[in-house]
């Protein structure tokens, strides 16, 4: 063997060896004391999970109908509560000409 050759054996075995140990390893995170619910997932394990889309959106819808159905109610009282008052404006006026011409 050439001296060239033995001395990048040592280098050759150091990076052999590396090779074996694994890239990756699949661990638990960690958590806070008393945390119970666990992190959201990332990646290719969050796009697994319809079901959470899915009632979002559903609960979005019902949120925002049952708003749009107070807000039509509300409205409409508006609406009564308006014409009330343009009502009892105009019997103002009238009780104010019937004594304008009691006077004179």
């Amino acid at each position: 063997m050439s001296p060239l050759h033995q001395a990048s054996r040592p280098l050759i075995r150091a990076s052999s060896a590396s090779s074996r140990v694994r890239p990756f390893s699949i661990a638990v995170p960690a958590r806070r004391e008393g945390e119970i619910v666990s992190p959201k997932p990332c990646g290719y394990l969050a796009e697994k999970n319809p079901f959470v889309h899915r009632d979002a959106a559903n609960e979005t819808y019902f949120v925002k109908s049952t708003e749009a159905e107070k807000f039509r109610l509300v409205r409409q009282k508006m609406l009564e509560q308006r014409r009330h008052l343009e009502e009892l404006e105009r019997h103002i006026q009238d009780l104010a000409r019937e004594q304008a011409k009691e006077r004179y």
